[in-house]
């Protein structure tokens, strides 16, 4: 059983409750959450934020999008992803990140091939793929254990801080040849918000299911929007 734990909070610093921003008559994470729902090797996706009240929120867009809403601690996201999938006990849990919006349902199944093909611990996109189209899949049994051995509150706060210190765990990666990765289609800012907002909003016009080369060849038309965002750094939120 392969199940994707979508992590979100709505207390990002750069851009407030970033994931309830509205794309048309969407939210944030509810594309988020739309992307995922298209891969085919996904069998349960669970959207895990955390137990303050101005999360509470998410639950709902959860239930809305009939997938499982989950509480858990604030900091320590191996404790939320652990409890978040206990019960399940899958084979793997594929993590994404609430602000990749553009997240691609055909990567994310080449990803859970890998993992299964490979027999590894941990699998995870390069840095070739635009930043946007990240995510990792590792063990049910590999986060028990890496939650049992976390002792700092870094270590717990950094969901695989420790699996990729850890050379006795088996990593494998999804390589790409070509270098895209200074396309950015993430959202951590005001700008990042316009740069995807125009993407979603002309692209769902042209396409039920669109890919990276739709996205890519939308931005290398549009330079003008492509730019609006390309100096910023990324600083990933407690999200």
């Amino acid at each position: 059983m392969i199940i994707a734990v979508i992590q979100a909070r709505t207390d990002s610093v750069r851009l407030p409750q970033k994931a309830i921003l509205k794309i048309g008559n969407n939210t944030l994470i509810g594309c988020v959450i739309d992307r995922v729902k298209k891969a085919k090797n996904i069998d349960q996706i669970i959207l895990a934020t955390s137990k303050s009240k101005k999360d509470k929120c998410l639950l709902k867009i959860a239930k809305e999008k009939k997938i499982i809403g989950f509480r858990g601690s604030k900091n320590n996201l191996l404790n939320r992803f652990y409890y978040a999938v206990k019960k399940f006990e899958p084979s793997g849990i594929l993590r994404i990140t609430g602000d990749c919006p553009l997240i691609s349902p055909k990567i994310l199944d080449q990803l859970i091939k890998l993992f299964k093909d490979s027999k590894a611990d941990y699998a995870s996109t390069s840095k070739n793929y635009a930043h946007g189209l990240d995510a990792e899949i590792f063990k049910y049994e590999l986060l028990k254990r890496t939650k049992e051995k976390a002792a700092s509150a870094e270590d717990k706060e950094h969901l695989t801080q420790l699996m990729l210190k850890n050379k006795k765990v088996k990593k494998v990666q999804l390589k790409k040849r070509r270098n895209e990765g200074s396309y950015r289609i993430t959202v951590d800012t005001h700008e990042d918000f316009y740069v995807v907002s125009k993407i979603i909003n002309y692209l769902k016009k042209k396409k039920k299911n669109y890919e990276f080369p739709d996205i890519k060849f939308f931005l290398d038309k549009n330079i003008e929007i492509m730019n609006r965002n390309r100096s910023i750094k990324s600083k990933r939120g407690k999200i």
